[in-house]
């Protein structure tokens, strides 16, 4: 789940595409903040990034701006968890969405 009912608003403020790619990049910072870098993880992440983008026609601008919100809203939400409190938060959203990243992997070929 996209967090807290703060960052929920904050999510509501950006435009559709930019809210989506928002999205997808909370999900890579926390899997950053966790340390967890499975290659199937990561090669989901750029598949479903370049297709947000292409499908939004997202500009460089766009790109930024969900990334500098997911940012912002990951490091809430690790500040929130308290010493050690993140190893909960790693072990639960983290395994989520390394997951959830998997699926996004397009066939090739």
């Amino acid at each position: 789940m996209f967090l807290s009912q703060t960052s929920n608003a904050a999510k509501a403020e950006l435009p559709e595409g930019v809210s989506a790619l928002a999205e997808l990049e909370y999900k890579r910072e926390v899997l950053m903040y966790c340390g967890i870098s499975e290659p199937g993880a990561v090669r989901g992440y750029l598949d479903r990034q370049a297709h947000l983008v292409e499908r939004y026609s997202l500009d460089r601008d766009s790109v930024l701006e969900a990334g500098s919100h997911a940012r912002q809203m990951a490091y809430a939400e690790w500040q929130n968890r308290g010493l050690g409190g993140f190893r909960g938060w790693c072990r639960k959203e983290g395994g989520d969405y390394t997951e959830i990243l998997k699926s996004y992997v397009l066939e090739s070929g």
